[in-house]
């Protein structure tokens, strides 16, 4: 049985109700939550500098499964080097995971 968790959007404190609203981005290392309006307003103001794309959504999964994939085969094929690398690879795995799991798992 799901625990019935409320998120609330980071820049405006307001409760994000449904899935489609829900925005997750890296700022300041850490992983927040924002409304999908609110992701708008950040991009034009300039509020995160260099990670500005959405950890949740398509695109992300897309990235997540791409960088897992490069991990399995550095771990695979590469040398004693390369697979310290595959670590350093599964970073964006680790944000997207942690980003379900935190956030988009409670919300409908």
């Amino acid at each position: 049985m799901r625990k019935n968790k409320h998120i609330f959007c980071e820049q405006c404190s307001k409760r994000i109700k449904s899935k489609d609203d829900l925005i997750t981005m890296f700022i300041a290392m850490g992983i927040v939550p924002l409304h999908s309006s609110c992701y708008g307003k950040n991009l034009k103001g300039g509020f995160s500098f260099l990670m500005n794309k959405p950890l949740n959504g398509w695109y992300a999964n897309i990235q997540s499964i791409f960088f897992l994939l490069v991990a399995i085969g550095l771990l695979i094929f590469g040398d004693k080097r390369l697979k310290y690398l595959a670590i350093v690879v599964c970073i964006p795995v680790v944000y997207r995971l942690f980003s379900y799991i935190m956030y988009e798992r409670h919300v409908y």
